[in-house]
């Protein structure tokens, strides 16, 4: 009995660690003629994002937080896992 409820014990932290998001995960949609990259925050550690010209897609932002900071020329945009973006004269704008 004592050892079915440890394995069943593992058997949930792994599940609920697979589960858990460890990057945030965009679509995106770039309107400039030009790839455009941008400083992004996430788990207090910067880092540089490129979103191609011209095209869709996804990209993902490594780290263990549900939400990340891009920063622009325009704003400071917060990012969760999942969101689209786009991305037009250099701004990014969520969920359009």
């Amino acid at each position: 009995m004592k050892k079915s409820l440890v394995i069943l014990l593992f058997l949930a932290a792994g599940i609920m660690a697979a589960t858990s998001p460890n990057a945030v995960q965009l679509t995106f949609q770039n309107m400039d003629a030009e790839d455009r990259t941008f400083e992004v925050m996430i788990d207090d550690a910067k880092q540089q994002v490129t979103f191609p010209k011209g095209g869709e897609g996804a990209v993902t932002i490594e780290g263990t937080a549900e939400v990340a900071t891009i920063y622009t020329e325009c704003d400071e945009v917060q990012v969760k896992n999942g969101d689209k973006i786009v991305i037009q004269d250099n701004c990014v704008k969520v969920g359009e």
